[in-house]
């Protein structure tokens, strides 16, 4: 991938998970979502629910609403991993908050004796905290500053992915004022 192009001309992946818990020893994926973007229009997505091996506990529960029930019949992550990779692998990797997403599909691949993935990473709430000034930067708090949250389901992962991908896309309007960025300066800026 030539990471010397302006940004808005590299294949993007924008992903989100919804898990059983925050940590990632303890807990295990439930929902995962992603868009490939290129030239700015969505051209793929990936979205699955994910058996987790758990119950979900009733605090996950009330945050993204997706219950024991819902994940009967559910793959489990190892029968998903290798397309989730594959697709996963297709571009730069931005998210909201990119490390917990990352953490979480590198943790599963190990546990299924995967390689772990280390693709170029974008961590759309690093970009947002630099370049807004606001009280918080929860994603619905982004989005809604934005007004991006008519038709938004938040918590659950294809929505929280595509909102992310909106954000992005209001931040690079922002910082294209200023001057065009090549996708390594962003990797730099706002990567792991």
């Amino acid at each position: 991938m030539d990471l010397n192009k302006n940004i808005k001309n590299c294949p993007l992946i924008f992903l989100d998970l919804e898990t059983t818990g925050l940590l990632v020893e303890r807990s295990s994926i439930c929902e995962v979502a992603a868009f490939l973007i290129k030239q700015g229009k969505i051209v793929d997505e990936f979205h699955s629910l994910v058996h987790p091996h758990q119950k979900v506990p009733y605090a996950a529960f009330c945050i993204h609403k997706i219950s024991d029930k819902d994940l009967i019949g559910a793959p489990y992550f190892e029968n998903i991993a290798g397309n989730l990779v594959n697709f996963l692998s297709q571009g730069i990797l931005c998210a909201y908050n990119v490390a917990f997403d990352l953490g979480f599909i590198n943790y599963q691949l190990k546990k299924n004796n995967r390689e772990y993935i280390n693709p170029p990473l974008i961590d759309v709430l690093a970009m947002a905290k630099n370049i807004l000034k606001l009280k918080s930067y929860k994603l619905e708090s982004v989005a809604r500053f934005f007004g991006l949250t008519s038709k938004i389901q938040f918590h659950r992962a294809k929505d929280d992915a595509y909102v992310t991908y909106l954000i992005f896309s209001k931040l690079i309007e922002i910082i294209e004022k200023k001057e065009p960025m090549q996708a390594k300066e962003f990797i730099n800026l706002y990567g792991l």
